[in-house]
């Protein structure tokens, strides 16, 4: 077991009537649920799966060692038993001697992974980190009757100078005393300060940003701290001080420790005053984090307190210890055998392997194909992105369904290997995941190379490669026609549910438990998830997406039983953008992550409907 830390519990605790958690908070006062036999035993065949394939390295270090004591005879004296002279006992210790090498290499790069710098993957764009900070707070700031009538001040636009506490021209606007709300506990009111925290010295005060200043009591601040709280794994709000925001958000936006930022400062020797100024929040690093701060305790209605006894975890997921668990060398060598039974398939159905920027994929284009920007739907690029798992062989339902179906007869089709998110630990390209630019950049020359620049393509994406997706909008929107992105993990990333549900918090169900093994806990999707994933440059916006509105060019599916993603924000986040369910947002009842790409059902139908541009008429 290379598991690093001990995945952390989610203290009990009542939530608000008036705010919907997206965190599994256990009620201490709630009934035990009455688990199925069904239940019991689908739990029972998922814990017997992972014990199989976790015990089987250190099985293997055990029998090689057991069988070394042949190499001392002596030890029979002792009552260790000798390992028996047979062909069965030689086959497996050929076997078991190979897992140990493998587990011992495994073992080895995952202590090379621990040992990353994750700040090489945060870009380099200052301007494009302060922007993303400005959309991240006003975000879900739509008025609501709750908070229009909770305070006047609240439902009214203005510069960031009207923040409560933050200073214009050297003068400190107080905040109304007044109270918040502990997240651990509605009834209990804490009192907050009656002023923000004073600016850092030789920071200026920012003069324009159209966000509101929120009051304590104002359901969005309450929400908003309720939310925050789980980067603090679940701790209670009022336990939260500035130093542990101020490491937060260092690690957040730069991928690096808060202390190496703040020597960064110290060994330049420059007058911060003396750098030009962009915009209204940083023009160095630190005074980035600690503007970014001063608006968090803004759009949170609280003071934070400067220091505290408590011992408060902070999530860092770039610096967190990487999360692996061991497994065995004939789990990937499986893994690998159904890979290219897959890809021989993919072969004879017409795909041919090709390679763009470094980047492989399979594609089959018809004979004779040619179209523009005014042809059908039929004759457009369809290019698919798969998301974590085993590759495209695990996406064998849809894509066997766009292989073989005759309404794709004559389209070309491109799907994107992702080795680092497939298991493919005998691939290069392992643990050495591409970034936005040379995602992006290998998927136009790919188009361009294959004439689909001239008709524009379709996308469509799961899960993770909604990413893919997102910068190939970003990078590239006029190559884009049409997008469909199912599950997606790239929207409103400021969020904790999507981290802390994956990485962090404790498996509540057989299949959340099984994710958490073969998926979360291995050693190429944690590389690319804890030291090589850019939140900022993986953010999707919906006004990113070419012909947002337009529901038969941009849509989004949803699955409302996601135990990934959190369904209800992300949505009431999407619609206050504008993208609602009338515009192109859809969410499939009853459906869990990944349901709709199985091959079957109505969400399955829903979206090959959309992909084809045919009517859904169910």
């Amino acid at each position: 077991m290379l598991d690093a830390a001990a995945s952390p519990s989610l203290p009990p605790a009542p939530m608000s009537e008036t705010i919907a958690s997206p965190f599994p908070i256990p009620d201490s006062t709630a009934k035990p649920l009455k688990r199925s036999l069904r239940s019991r035993i689908r739990g029972g065949i998922v814990l017997g799966a992972i014990a199989a394939f976790a015990g089987v390295t250190p099985f293997a270090y055990a029998y090689v060692l057991w069988s070394s004591t042949a190499l001392f005879p002596s030890l029979a004296q002792y009552g260790v038993p000798s390992p028996p002279s047979s062909r069965l006992h030689y086959a497996a210790l050929v076997y078991f001697a190979i897992e140990t090498i493998f587990g011992l290499v495994y073992h080895g790069l995952a202590i090379s992974v621990q040992r990353k710098r994750p700040g090489a993957a945060v870009p380099k764009d200052s301007k494009r980190i302060r922007d993303v900070v400005k959309s991240v707070f006003e975000a879900n700031m739509g008025d609501t009757s709750d908070s229009a009538a909770s305070s006047a001040t609240s439902s009214r636009r203005g510069s960031v100078a009207e923040l409560p506490g933050l200073r214009q021209r050297g003068k400190t606007t107080s905040i109304d005393s007044g109270y918040g709300t502990d997240s651990t506990d509605s009834s209990v009111k804490t009192p907050l300060s009656s002023s923000l925290s004073s600016l850092p010295e030789n920071l200026e005060a920012p003069t324009t940003y159209n966000f509101l200043g929120l009051q304590p009591d104002d359901p969005r601040a309450i929400d908003f701290r309720e939310t925050a709280r789980h980067w603090f794994h679940g701790a209670p709000f009022s336990s939260i001080t500035r130093q542990h925001l101020l490491h937060w958000m260092s690690s957040s936006l730069y991928g690096i420790p808060y202390e190496e930022i703040v020597e960064e400062r110290r060994a330049q020797k420059v007058d911060v005053l003396s750098l030009p100024r962009e915009d209204d929040i940083g023009r160095d690093k630190l005074e980035t984090v600690e503007r970014s701060v001063d608006l968090w305790e803004a759009r949170s209605g609280a003071k934070l307190p400067e220091k505290t006894v408590e011992d408060v975890g902070v999530i860092r997921l770039t610096l967190d210890p990487v999360r692996v668990l061991s497994r065995p060398l004939a789990l990937y060598c499986l893994i690998w055998l159904a890979q290219q039974v897959y890809r021989r398939k993919l072969c004879s159905w017409g795909f041919e392997e090709k390679v763009y920027g470094g980047l492989k994929y399979f594609i089959r284009t018809s004979e004779g194909w040619s179209a523009d920007r005014n042809s059908e739907e039929s004759k457009r690029p369809l290019v698919f992105l798969h998301g974590l798992g085993v590759g495209p062989v695990q996406y064998a339902p849809i894509l066997n369904k766009l292989a073989k179906d005759e309404a794709f007869k004559n389209r070309p089709i491109a799907i994107l290997v992702q080795p680092h998110l497939s298991m493919s630990i005998f691939n290069p390209r392992y643990l050495s995941p591409p970034g936005a630019d040379e995602s992006s950049a290998s998927l136009v020359a790919m188009s361009k190379a294959r004439g689909f620049d001239k008709s524009g393509v379709t996308v469509l994406s799961h899960s993770n490669g909604t990413i893919v997706h997102g910068w190939l909008l970003k990078a590239a929107p006029e190559l884009v026609e049409r997008s469909c992105l199912v599950d997606p993990v790239c929207f409103a990333l400021w969020e904790p549910a999507l981290p802390y549900n994956f990485l962090y918090a404790a498996a509540r169900s057989p299949m959340q438990l099984l994710m958490r093994y073969f998926v979360a806990r291995e050693l190429g999707v944690a590389n690319t998830l804890q030291r090589n994933f850019d939140w900022i440059s993986s953010l999707l916006r919906p006004s990113d997406i070419p012909n947002v509105g337009d529901a038969s060019k941009a849509s989004v599916f949803l699955s409302e039983r996601d135990a990934i993603v959190d369904t209800p924000r992300i949505s009431a986040y999407l619609s206050a953008e504008g993208l609602d369910e009338t515009s192109g947002l859809k969410i499939f009842a009853k459906q869990k992550h990944g349901e709709s790409m199985m091959g079957h059902g109505y969400s399955f139908k829903t979206v090959m409907n959309w992909v084809r541009d045919e009517t859904d008429e169910s």
